[in-house]
């Protein structure tokens, strides 16, 4: 599978100092170019030692969810949870159609949703992500609106997005610095291959926050589908999550895409501008010719799980990413779920730091300064949100 291309470029090599001796350890080196006003990190290694590498504390500071108790510290598939800027914990607990809020010490403040189509009421819930300071979004997929509350969960307004012509549903991805929604709609069925698989294209576009389409900017690769044979015609199925899948995310005035084929993100201006590339190098893991109808290996030889449908020739560079209320950018590594989690983190100018590991199992939802919130779930499938502290030595 082709990559995306990368202009030709004279280099500037920089030696980043972590403030450390030689005798600690060698100085990173990153370059930075520019290419008709793009921007770009070349990183070759991280900036930080062994004692300055961040972690998370070794147990988690909070943690809402029990096995039994009260309903409202149940939690059944919890899909999102933040922490708001009154300190208080939202958690978006789809199994019931709700949105719990819990204060900082994890205690239980009020529930309110519930499945329906009435103002306030969810179908098919997301996760909730900040619009502004004082207020909430959840996009409801089956109802195809995005409702507002404020921090304290009291119900605002909801509307629906204006259609984008010849694409799917269009799925609102966070709101800008200049209060306008970054939203993202598919265009299935492109370059159909010989095996039976296809790459959808992804529309951007800018939204009012009435929901009126204003601009589509820019168009970029999709998700891959297996296409299977129904009788009558191909027909899309399931996403290839071994296949290299987009990721996209919005930080103030900027955005960040990545398409997963290869370790770059692209950081876009509000207007859809490429204004920067983050790369690292840092090769895909590959499928070996002897376990490619087995599956991958790990870097003991373990076969790490079965594949049943057409594989790529390596992995995905990465599997997701996002950025801290801190600015850094967040890219989790694309591992097995049996595999512990690693995130390499990027500071604003485009320096990677290092990597930070999260539990195994794990489903990170928001970084703060400080802190760290998952979803987490135990062996006996009891969900749990919980924090743990951001050490940064």
């Amino acid at each position: 599978m082709g990559t995306m291309n990368r202009p030709t470029l004279v280099a500037l090599v920089l030696t980043v100092s972590s403030g450390c001796s030689p005798r600690d350890a060698p100085a990173p080196t990153y370059s930075v170019s520019d290419s008709a006003g793009i921007t770009i990190y070349e990183n070759s290694g991280g900036e930080w030692t062994e004692e300055a590498t961040w972690r998370l504390s070794s147990e988690p500071t909070l943690t809402i969810g029990e096995l039994d108790g009260p309903e409202e510290y149940l939690l059944f598939r919890a899909n999102g949870a933040r922490r708001l800027s009154n300190g208080n914990i939202v958690i978006a607990n789809s199994g019931t159609y709700e949105l719990r809020f819990y204060d900082a010490n994890g205690r239980h403040v009020r529930s309110i949703g519930g499945e329906g189509d009435g103002p306030g009421e969810f179908r098919r819930m997301g996760e909730p992500w900040p619009l502004g300071s004082d207020s909430i979004a959840i996009w409801d997929s089956r109802n195809a609106r995005l409702t507002v509350f404020d921090i304290d969960g009291e119900f605002g307004r909801s509307f629906r997005l204006d259609p984008i012509t010849d694409a799917l549903r269009p799925s609102p991805l966070g709101i800008l610095a200049d209060n306008a929604l970054l939203v993202s709609a598919a265009v299935r069925r492109e370059g159909q291959r010989p095996e039976g698989i296809s790459q959808d294209s992804i529309l951007y576009s800018r939204y009012s926050l009435e929901g009126a389409h204003m601009a589509t900017f820019i168009r970029r690769r999709g998700h891959w589908h297996i296409l299977r044979d129904l009788g009558g015609g191909m027909s899309g199925g399931g996403q290839l999550m071994t296949w290299p899948n987009p990721a996209a995310t919005v930080f103030g005035e900027r955005w960040y895409y990545g398409s997963a084929e290869s370790w770059e993100i692209g950081v876009y201006s509000a207007d859809g501008a490429l204004t920067r590339l983050y790369r690292r190098d840092k090769p895909n893991r590959i499928f070996t010719e002897a376990k490619r109808d087995e599956g991958p290996e790990s870097s003991s030889g373990q076969v790490l799980f079965t594949i049943t449908t057409p594989t790529p020739e390596t992995f995905p560079a990465y599997r997701s990413f996002m950025v801290s209320d801190d600015g850094n950018l967040w890219v989790e590594d694309y591992t097995h779920p049996s595999e512990q989690p690693s995130w390499a983190v990027f500071r604003d100018d485009g320096r990677y730091l290092g990597a930070v590991e999260t539990p195994i199992g794990a489903q990170v939802t928001h970084i703060g300064d400080d802190f760290v919130l998952l979803i987490w779930e135990d062996e006996l499938e009891v969900q749990q949100v919980q924090m743990y502290e951001l050490i940064k030595p």
